[in-house]
């Protein structure tokens, strides 16, 4: 793969995906990044991302390209856990939305912005005929909001400051929840 880049002028390779995380559907998704390429990571806006954990084929691939010359980037994109086993359209959109700004390219995204606009709804409706499942989203927006709040979600950049500092507050909101359930 890395000879047929090469040989075909190839600068930059772009891989996305997206994980389930503990977000709500009723806000934008954060996106987190790895390269093994320092200089690809300083000129992106997103979470940077490492772990040293058994890794699949796009981080092979992208250490391969890195090592012969070309800046390697892979996307990810929060998908709220309880839809993880959907097809998720904001997530689609966020990504592609991340690579047209770090390529410098034009796609349109509008199809995939208006499915995502018609998903929510439907996830809106399915959600506020549940009384625990609109609780958990309203924790989730709760959380998010206050990450947002306290500097550790850039809403403007709509991407989270530290993967860490958003695990601390969620589990700082969990404990403060469940002294509130015990008294």
């Amino acid at each position: 793969m890395c000879g047929f880049c090469t040989d075909h002028g190839v600068e930059r390779a772009f891989a996305i995906g997206a994980y389930p995380f503990a977000t709500p559907h009723t806000r934008p998704p954060q996106l987190s990044c790895h390269s093994p390429s320092l200089q690809v990571l300083a000129e992106v806006p997103f979470l940077k991302n490492s772990a040293d954990v058994p890794a699949g084929m796009s981080a092979v691939l992208e250490h391969g390209l890195t090592e012969h010359g070309m800046a390697a980037l892979s996307l990810w994109a929060q998908v709220p856990h309880y839809v993880a086993a959907l097809s998720y359209p904001a997530a689609a959109a966020a990504l592609v939305s991340a690579v047209q700004m770090v390529a410098g390219l034009v796609v349109d995204v509008s199809d995939l912005v208006s499915e995502a606009q018609q998903q929510r709804e439907r996830i809106d409706q399915l959600v506020s005929a549940n009384p625990e499942h609109l609780e958990m989203v309203r924790q989730l927006e709760r959380l998010f909001d206050e990450a947002v709040k306290s500097g550790q979600i850039d809403a403007r950049a709509e991407t989270p400051a530290s993967g860490d500092a958003i695990a601390a507050e969620i589990e700082r909101f969990l404990r403060e929840e469940m002294g509130r359930d015990n008294k």
